[in-house]
């Protein structure tokens, strides 16, 4: 389990869309738990949170997350789905890691809205690549 604080301060410009020009604080709470026995294990993640925003009143945001992943034991590699959302803005995600060599890992994945509250694609594709020195 584990708790994260956050402090958003603005910056760039909000007229030259660079920035959102806005202060906000948060606070969230994680946990994560394995389930099945092995190298092969099912691993839940969940999280619950709140952000204050203190430039305009009434946008206060309560957000939650909730992931399964699993890594088969044919392939390097890890497999997820997740439900997140905020307020009234919902979304699924699913999403792969595979990883090469032990200091490399590279993600893809694909998330969808589950309403059509605010502004948002139908959907967005996402890849990314993490190297650490291990």
């Amino acid at each position: 389990m584990a708790v994260e604080f956050e402090l958003s301060i603005p910056s760039g410009s909000k007229e030259n869309l660079r920035g959102t020009g806005r202060y906000a604080s948060g606070v969230r709470w994680i946990a994560a738990k394995q389930f099945g026995a092995g190298p092969r294990p099912w691993l839940v993640r969940s999280s619950v949170g709140y952000e204050h925003n203190a430039t305009r009143e009434g946008k206060e945001l309560a957000n939650y997350a909730l992931s399964l992943e699993h890594t088969p034991a044919f392939v390097p590699a890890s497999f997820s789905l997740e439900v997140d959302g905020r307020n009234d803005e919902h979304n699924a995600t699913v999403g792969m890691k595979f990883r090469p060599v032990r200091s490399l890992i590279f993600h893809a994945g694909f998330q969808v809205p589950l309403n059509d509250e605010g502004l948002r694609p139908r959907s967005t594709v996402f890849l990314g690549v993490e190297w650490n020195r291990i």
